[in-house]
């Protein structure tokens, strides 16, 4: 009987139809922020096939989602509760400490688990709707961003005496691609060699500076690293302009060939990182598919299960036919 009944318990359990509910808020006053979003990309693989479509949002709202290093950029997350008891997607924008707008949907009972494909597409869909609402609910005002890493170099060039190489090298740490550059067909004098060494001081400050910006802002180690060989490379080129091997033209044309490679370099690994995305996605499908196939096989064995209550607590007849005697004008039957 203890058996019976905690089966029971059981049915009233898997008898739970599944309530989808959704909601979103936004913040109310207007709100400045810069074009770009980051995205924190640790979000869950079920939910990974439904982000395209949440940023396509974003987009289609004049917003960019990529690497900014602009301290004012608002950070987008993508929270998901894998909980077959309770589903459910959040979706937060934040600028700091505030909330700028949210959106979730959820779905409670068991039948998120057996019909779970069809359960988080509802639920992506419910967010996306919410999503654009307050997207265009909010009062948004855009601007472009900012580069702290880029300010702070171009400041620290202004400021220094480098007119005797002003018109011989590009300035900037990934250098212009300028024609005259290419044709200067002489190498450095004694004055010159002092300006550029004092450019390469600035550069490494510079590259410094940039590595705790865009390592407390999301950069992906890669781009440092690929970033840090750059360097490397000129310094190395800057040596034989100094040492007079090479001619200013020859160091531009090194210089264009050392970035060149690192934008390879940098394109390699975006291909990696949405081949990482694209596993995901796929990682994410094979787990909705296998907690929807274990869900229904744990029902078909429970709706067994009750079969076998059922013949078990259910009243025994046998039906055995009637048999009759008479005695005298008596007739019993049994």
């Amino acid at each position: 009987m203890k058996k019976i009944f905690s089966y029971i318990a059981t049915l009233a359990c898997v008898a739970l139809l599944t309530a989808c509910a959704s909601s979103s808020t936004s913040i109310k006053e207007a709100v400045v922020v810069p074009k770009t979003i980051r995205i924190v990309e640790s979000y869950h693989p079920e939910v990974a096939q439904f982000v395209p479509s949440f940023l396509e949002v974003f987009d289609q709202n004049g917003f960019a989602i990529g690497y900014t290093e602009d301290p004012d950029a608002a950070t987008l997350r993508i929270d998901f509760d894998p909980n077959v008891f309770h589903t459910a997607i959040y979706i937060k924008l934040t600028q700091g400490n505030r909330t700028l707008l949210s959106s979730e949907a959820s779905n409670s009972g068991w039948g998120t688990g057996i019909a779970r494909a069809s359960a988080l597409n509802t639920l992506a869909e419910n967010v996306k709707v919410n999503l654009d609402k307050e997207l265009r609910v909010v009062n948004f005002r855009l601007r472009q961003d900012r580069f702290p890493s880029e300010e702070f170099c171009t400041q620290k060039l202004a400021a220094a005496e480098l007119r005797d190489v002003n018109d011989k090298i590009s300035m900037s740490f990934e250098p212009v691609s300028d024609f005259k550059f290419l044709l200067l067909n002489e190498k450095a004098n004694e004055s010159q060699k002092k300006s550029l060494q004092i450019w390469m001081a600035i550069q490494q400050e510079c590259f410094d500076n940039s590595v705790r910006i865009k390592e407390s802002s999301g950069a992906s180690r890669d781009w440092i690293n690929i970033s840090k060989t750059a360097l490397l490379s000129t310094q190395i080129s800057l040596a034989k302009l100094i040492n007079g091997q090479i001619t200013f033209g020859e160091f531009q044309k090194e210089r264009l060939n050392i970035f060149d490679q690192a934008r390879n370099q940098l394109f390699d690994g975006e291909a990696k990182r949405l081949a990482v995305q694209r596993e995901k996605i796929t990682e994410g499908r094979i787990a909705t598919d296998t907690i929807q196939r274990n869900m229904v096989q744990n029902q078909q064995l429970m709706l067994q299960q009750q079969q076998v209550i059922q013949q078990q607590i259910a009243p025994q007849h046998t039906f055995r036919p009637f048999s009759c005697t008479k005695f005298g004008n008596t007739l019993n039957c049994y």
